[in-house]
């Protein structure tokens, strides 16, 4: 792992602890488990490249956190 990836997951285990704030939070989208094939309506959370929280992300939006609203765009995305 270089450093720069090392920082990118550090950075993002903050966002997700709460303790610093995502870069921008995508609202009412449609998340697959690819796991078990589940869908379901969910919030997420993203710091830099990476997805910091998925669920109540609420804890991670700060005063410049974007916010985009899925449910306009109609965005899907799959977690691993």
């Amino acid at each position: 792992m270089t450093s720069r990836e090392a920082e990118e997951r550090s950075a993002a285990a903050l966002v997700a602890a709460g303790r610093r704030s995502a870069d921008r939070v995508l609202r009412g989208g449609r998340v697959l488990n690819v796991h078990t094939g589940h869908i379901s309506r969910a919030d997420v959370a993203i710091c830099g490249t990476r997805i910091a929280a998925v669920g109540e992300v609420s804890r991670t939006i700060g005063a410049d956190t974007e916010i985009i609203s899925w449910l306009a765009k109609r965005a899907e995305l799959a977690v691993l």
